[in-house]
């Protein structure tokens, strides 16, 4: 029942990806930070729902890789809602893509 905005930042020495509750535009709050060590400039980002979980997949241009990040609905602290798509992606699984030799 929320909606969030993820935004790469494509200028950080490693992938970062900044993640917003825009649920109700008039009250944006920052959720939190992604950063993908080992990864750089992330620009492509594409959400999706497979078999119920949510994932957060972004192609890195600075390193030639493609990430994904298991996205987990965690309660707002103080409250029984559910705070949408949190950080977890932190624990989730990356997938790499071997660079292309020219």
């Amino acid at each position: 029942g929320r909606i969030f905005a993820f935004i790469g930042l494509e200028r950080t020495l490693q992938a970062a990806i900044a993640a917003f509750d825009i649920t109700d535009p008039a009250n944006t709050s920052f959720v939190g930070l992604l950063v993908s060590n080992g990864d750089r400039a992330p620009e492509g980002l594409k959400g999706y729902v497979l078999d119920g979980q949510y994932y957060l997949a972004f192609s890195n241009e600075g390193s030639s890789t493609t990430s994904v990040f298991w996205l987990a609905p965690v309660p707002e602290p103080g409250s029984l809602a559910l705070a949408g798509l949190a950080l977890a992606g932190l624990l989730g699984g990356r997938l790499r893509r071997a660079r292309k030799s020219a």
